[in-house]
């Protein structure tokens, strides 16, 4: 049962976030599809755009940081080190070991006394650590015996008084018989469990389909004392598509999109299309780590929406911003028929050992998605595989990722070593472990990008040289990337409200495990639109066929081209 946390003024994030205008970009360099490009404007016949006006011929341009991430050699004070072995490649802070680090606020967390120090393991609880500064703000002590100083937090919080983290409850006895199968892989002969069924109960819910839905639960939770201030702050009121489609009418999966201010031709937002063609636009957006919203309100004369093909055909229109979609049409062929859909998956993990109870399931579940797959590769699908591990700071890893990989069987024998361990303060390195999943894995160029989130804790927002959920997210978006965010048992408010941000900022879906009635489980996560339900494995089955079935189409219902 989870100890219910007062509740600050309901507030409407929509209403309260600033309107800007557009930020100021750099130069953006050549055109990576045509090198030839001039990166200036050039004049040429005029292009009749959305609104019957000219646009121009305006050089295609494009913002790849928007894509980028800064996983550099530090976290939170701390070199970070990696080392491979066994086909993981693993980041770590200092050896095994946790550093100091302070949570500012007047009280707050001072009351708990908590330290986690002195001689013996760095996931050991010692109640004797230093819990408490003496200006009354409070701290996580993390030092191992000897070490000195403490890390400030990057981002200054309110004091918060959080309770212990309630126990997860008892998982249902396993119904799914198991045996084990020699199955001859490309690395050799090896036994695995050939599940049959799992086990595992989840809803679903998608909050994009419920959008008026997601912006009531966000200006409700959002400016709760708990979550507020703990979270990122994703204003995606105004959303609008552009959905780029070939000469016809298809939608054209991975194209690039670019939104750019008309007074200076400079990129304000650029995304990869999702299979079905479409590129979400967050106007109001403040992508953490940048100061000013993504395009603000719509400028004088509208936008300039570009969209560019890999076989080089470019379109560039002025949008008004008029209505919530814009259909732009390109002088293309678009997809061959009957070319194999190239997927990529990619597994992110939390690992640490409150997942002990339920690892072991959600690896015989993830064997169950690799099984029914294994089918679909040898009929033509190009499937690819990858992972990425996620612990904490002072863990044996922050993070161990798995490159892609196409050898499924290979694939299967990597996940059952995966085993929990570590963690031990409630939050966990969510945020590394996003951040890795989207810009540490080779995403392949025109495949359908699909990434699962599988984890029981909200993220530290309190780390330096951290790269938040937020930043990552956008990332994503940015780079056609559609995460699925999966809450295990015992995941807090906080945990939820950033799994269903994260989930609704990439076009993805909010998954659950069930325990209790599918009613109550919806409404431990605040989940209040249509839901579904299934067993996980059926249901992480199904996303991934979604992205197979529909590339290169559209199950929505269509607008006029312009």
């Amino acid at each position: 049962m989870r100890v219910p946390l007062s509740l600050a003024l309901l507030f409407s994030l929509a209403a309260c976030m600033p309107k800007t205008e557009p930020e100021d970009l750099a130069p953006i360099g050549p055109d990576p599809v045509n090198p030839q490009a001039p990166t200036d404007p050039v004049d040429a016949d005029p292009t009749p755009d959305a609104t019957g006006t000219d646009a121009g011929d305006v050089a295609f341009k494009w913002n790849e940081d928007l894509g980028e991430l800064d996983l550099d050699d530090m976290l939170a004070g701390q070199p970070v080190q990696e080392a491979e072995m066994a086909g993981w490649e693993s980041r770590s802070t200092a050896s095994g070991t946790r550093n100091s680090r302070t949570v500012k606020g007047a009280g707050g967390l001072g009351a708990r006394g908590v330290g986690f120090g002195g001689g013996g393991s760095a996931d050991s609880f010692d109640a004797m650590g230093s819990g408490v500064t003496g200006d009354g703000a409070s701290a996580l002590d993390y030092a191992p015996s000897g070490a000195a100083g403490v890390v400030e937090s990057a981002r200054s919080r309110p004091a918060m008084a959080l309770p212990p983290p309630p126990p997860p409850p008892p998982p249902p006895p396993p119904s799914a018989e198991e045996s084990y199968a020699e199955m001859d892989g490309a690395g050799g002969d090896y036994g695995r469990p050939a599940v049959v069924q799992s086990s595992l109960k989840a809803g679903t819910t998608d909050d994009n389909a419920d959008f008026d839905g997601w912006l009531t639960y966000v200006s409700e939770w959002g400016g709760r004392s708990d979550i507020n201030g703990w979270a990122d702050e994703l204003d995606v009121s105004g959303r609008r598509y552009v959905q780029v489609l070939d000469s016809r009418g298809r939608p054209v999966p991975d194209a690039r999109v670019s939104v750019l201010d008309p007074s200076t031709e400079r990129v304000v937002w650029a995304g990869r299309a999702y299979g079905d063609g479409r590129v979400p636009l967050y106007p109001q957006l403040k992508v953490p780590g940048r100061d000013l919203a993504i395009a603000g309100d719509v400028p004088e004369g509208g936008w300039l929406v570009q969209a560019a093909l890999p076989d080089g055909a470019i379109q560039t229109v002025r949008w008004d911003g008029q209505g919530e979609e814009l259909d732009l049409g390109v002088d293309s062929k678009g997809l061959k028929a009957g070319a194999p859909v190239p997927v990529d998956v990619c597994f992110i993990i939390d690992t640490t050992g409150s997942m002990g109870d339920e690892i072991d399931r959600v690896k015989a579940t993830l064997l169950s998605v690799t099984d029914k797959l294994r089918s679909d590769a040898s009929q033509g699908v190009d499937l690819r595989y990858g992972a990425v591990l996620y612990r904490d700071i002072g863990d044996e890893y922050v993070t161990r990722k798995h490159a892609f990989t196409s050898n499924l069987r290979g694939f299967d024998q990597a996940l059952q070593t995966i085993s929990a361990g570590g963690g031990g303060d409630g939050p966990e390195s969510l945020n590394q472990g996003l951040a890795v999943g989207v810009a540490g894995m080779d995403w392949r160029e025109g495949a359908a990008r699909v990434a699962f989130v599988i984890a029981d804790a909200p993220p530290h927002m309190d780390y330096q040289e951290n790269v938040t959920y937020g930043r990552a997210a956008a990332a994503a978006a940015h780079r056609g990337i559609r995460v699925h965010t999966v809450a295990a048992s015992g995941l807090d408010d906080r945990g939820s409200y950033a799994f269903r941000q994260v989930a609704q900022l990439t076009r993805g879906q909010f998954i659950y495990i069930e325990y209790g009635s599918a009613a109550a489980s919806a409404a431990d996560h605040g989940v209040a639109g249509p839901t579904k339900s299934n067993n996980l494995d059926d249901i992480l089955y199904a996303r991934i066929r979604a992205e197979i079935d529909g590339w290169g189409k559209d199950g929505t219902r269509k607008v006029a081209r312009h």
